[in-house]
């Protein structure tokens, strides 16, 4: 897990606004009732909120490694308070939340009963966390900034992580990609009843940041997300990233109950008996023991993600995304795709490349078996090979040392995320999907790592939801004032119209991508500029091709 999104997980939120029971306010549903409060958020503004409303029966039990069954409303549910988190590991040993967690909250400023009608656009946000941690809570997202926009509403979802999310045998016994099931079945759910809440069940934009980005390029991918949501925004993350996918997903799982104690055969049934014996805690805790010591040796990687599934009726997604967008057969919806431009500052901090002389050497002795192993290619011989030249791109053949942090994390960041989104960008530009790509450079006073240059992974955030008490200074006339005002106009413009300037912003309209390779620069002012990275990127994608099954 990215060590910033841990900060922010842990933080408590001041600004979340608090209302009294007495500001109470039901919305018939369906068959029952939904009853939320009338707040007021930090900048005055009065908007509803419904927090905790299931979308799901409770995945307990024998439904613990099972697509997620809709929860049929009937009576009246208190969504006065905040959802629970999605059981997960918040520090070594450490757990936090509950098994019962498929929850999602709505917040808007405007009724039907008052307005007559359903008209405002929805964003849907999907959290990132590296598909182990993280809520949709608004302890974490709080909707100040965004109800701050007129028009718009605001739902937030939890889903399940780590192994009880994204465990799989590969087969059709635990065939995986439950956390993204529940996405989807929180999509259904907005389609079928946002209008209750004023929203326009046709006007539905899906964003996310980190994996909720890479979530969000899934979604474009699966047929079973066709017709839920008709924009989209992937912040920091891609399906293409080599930490997207688990090729090894079965050995995995295996490796992983192992570890728990499991001594049986190689047999999916037996293992699901086995697992669903454990308690959620043991099921979340170290998740690292599913990894083979191959994959102990990559630079950084996830254990339970995405998997491509077995043909079946209820797959998510069972053909490779390379093979997806070379056919075409995206979802294809207007794009707001970015990255911000120092995504990896953590995980090079994380990993002690610049504190731990051992950590630099071992990197420097064996780079072509460590990053080889997150390079795009047919085998492994390709693999080394294309890790000796993106030695000489980034270190010109030099040893690598504790001083190394710049070209290391240049490296890892365009790894990770530049390369994947500028490769997927690139490819759907040519079809009729109008994309908006951005880069974001605002360095505030609050940055995370302010010791080092560029902007870090998850730091953009802080403009969209009031994540901690003064993290953003409330000063009309300060750059970090004016770039939470730009983002949540950008974006919620997004929303409404699939046009992030209608009208401009700061002066500036932001241009769809096109063959000058424009973007938009969000720094201290906004400017449309040409060809990021330059020639890099060219020669990265000629690299590392798309590898297909065909």
């Amino acid at each position: 897990m990215c060590p910033t999104f841990l900060l922010l997980l842990l933080a408590p939120v001041f600004a979340v606004a608090i209302a009294s029971s007495e500001n109470t306010v039901t919305v018939p549903v369906g068959n029952g009732l939904i009853v939320g409060l009338n707040v007021t958020s930090i900048a005055g503004k009065q908007y509803y909120s419904f927090r905790s409303i299931p979308y799901a029966v409770p995945p307990i039990g024998s439904l613990r490694f099972q697509d997620p069954v809709p929860f049929v409303l009937n009576g009246t549910v208190d969504a006065t308070k905040s959802s629970p988190y999605c059981i997960q590991e918040i520090a070594a040993g450490t757990t936090y939340g509950q098994e019962d967690c498929l929850y999602l909250n709505v917040y808007t400023q405007k009724l039907p009963q008052e307005t007559g009608n359903s008209d405002a656009a929805v964003l849907v946000w999907i959290h990132g966390g590296s598909f182990k941690s993280g809520t949709g809570s608004d302890v974490l997202y709080a909707p100040d900034y965004i109800m701050e926009a007129d028009d718009v509403i605001l739902v937030t979802i939890n889903y399940r992580l780590a192994a009880i999310g994204y465990l799989s045998t590969q087969d059709s016994i635990i065939p995986g990609n439950r956390g993204f099931k529940d996405q989807v079945l929180a999509l259904q759910w907005v389609k079928e009843n946002i209008a209750a809440f004023g929203g326009n069940p046709k006007r539905v934009t899906i964003f996310g940041e980190s994996a909720g980005s890479t979530s969000v390029t899934y979604h474009l991918m699966s047929p079973k997300s066709t017709g839920l949501f008709q924009q989209a925004i992937a912040m920091s993350g891609c399906i293409l990233n080599p930490r997207a996918i688990a090729a090894t997903a079965r050995d995995r799982a295996f490796r992983f109950a192992r570890a728990l104690g499991y001594s049986g055969r190689d047999s999916s049934q037996d293992l699901l008996d086995f697992l669903n014996s454990l308690s959620g805690d043991e099921l979340v805790i170290d998740d690292q023991r599913g990894l083979s010591e191959e994959d102990k040796r990559r630079f950084d990687t996830l254990v339970f993600m995405g998997v491509i599934e077995p043909e079946s009726e209820t797959a998510f997604l069972s053909s490779t995304p390379a093979d997806v967008l070379l056919s075409g057969n995206t979802n294809a919806v207007p794009l707001l795709i970015g990255d911000t431009s120092g995504e990896c500052i953590a995980n090079v901090v994380a990993k002690g490349l610049t504190t731990n002389a051992s950590v630099a050497q071992d990197l420097d002795e064996n780079f072509e078996e460590i990053i080889g192993l997150d390079v795009r290619a047919p085998d492994a011989e390709t693999q080394r090979q294309v890790a000796q030249k993106l030695r000489t791109l980034y270190y010109q053949d030099k040893h690598i040392t504790t001083n190394s942090f710049n070209e290391t994390e240049e490296m890892m960041s365009d790894l990770y995320f530049v390369e994947p989104v500028d490769y997927l960008v690139r490819i759907l530009a040519n079809t009729t999907i109008p994309i908006y790509y951005y880069h974001f450079s605002y360095k505030g006073p609050h940055a995370s790592f302010p010791e080092y240059s560029g902007v870090a992974h998850a730091d953009e955030l802080k403009y969209l939801f009031p994540m901690q008490s003064g993290e953003v200074d409330s000063n009309p006339a300060s750059g970090e004032y004016q770039t939470r005002i730009r983002m949540v106009k950008m974006w919620t413009n997004f929303a409404k119209t699939g046009n992030p300037t209608p009208d401009p912003v700061n002066g500036t309209s932001w241009e769809i991508y096109g063959s000058s390779r424009n973007y938009l620069e969000i720094g201290e002012m906004l400017q449309m500029q040409f060809n990021l990275w330059g020639e890099k990127l060219d020669y990265l994608h000629e690299l590392m091709p798309l590898q297909t099954t065909a």
